[in-house]
């Protein structure tokens, strides 16, 4: 069955993102967040209005959103927050999915420190304060992988020590 087959079998309801509850952005734990997002954007000229009105409205009120919507064939639990102009869909984790911190508060260490070692501990951190640059870390896993596919590609076998340099 085709894609566009699979898109015309699914229900209004399916298509639609229905909101549940507006929360306080900072009520938000990021705990329970997937890693997934996906940017909203209004679908056609129809949809533009309501979709300004409602990103508006949840940044003058510092609100997020929790809603339901179908993803790949199933419902799941998502968290809409407006970003540089934008809805941001963020898939979530159900409840039960997550182990809360409280869970686990028996693993936490219960040294003291001494005022003199945080006090020394609080400096290094701030002494190496930098600003929040993702570019500067490269993904070298991916490079490497990539090197190693052109290296193949280029007709290097596996056993070509250039190809093994790459990985």
């Amino acid at each position: 069955m085709k894609t566009d087959e699979l898109y015309r079998r699914r229900t209004e309801a399916d298509k639609a993102i229905k909101i549940d509850v507006f929360i306080a952005s900072k009520a938000f734990d990021p705990l329970y967040g997937t890693g997934k997002r996906y940017y909203l954007a209004p679908d056609g000229p129809a949809g533009q209005k309501a979709y300004a009105l409602l990103y508006q409205a949840m940044v003058e009120e510092n609100r997020y959103a929790l809603a339901q919507v179908v993803l790949h064939g199933r419902e799941q639990l998502v968290l809409l927050r407006p970003q540089e102009n934008l809805l941001i869909l963020e898939v979530l984790h159900y409840r039960h999915q997550v182990t809360p911190p409280a869970a686990l508060a028996s693993e936490a260490p219960k040294t003291e420190v001494a005022p003199e070692e945080l006090q020394m501990a609080k400096t290094l951190v701030n002494a190496s304060m930098g600003d929040f640059a993702l570019d500067k870390y490269p993904d070298l896993y991916t490079r490497k992988l990539q090197q190693l596919i052109e290296a193949k590609v280029a007709g290097f076998g596996c056993g070509n020590r250039q190809a093994r340099e790459a990985v």
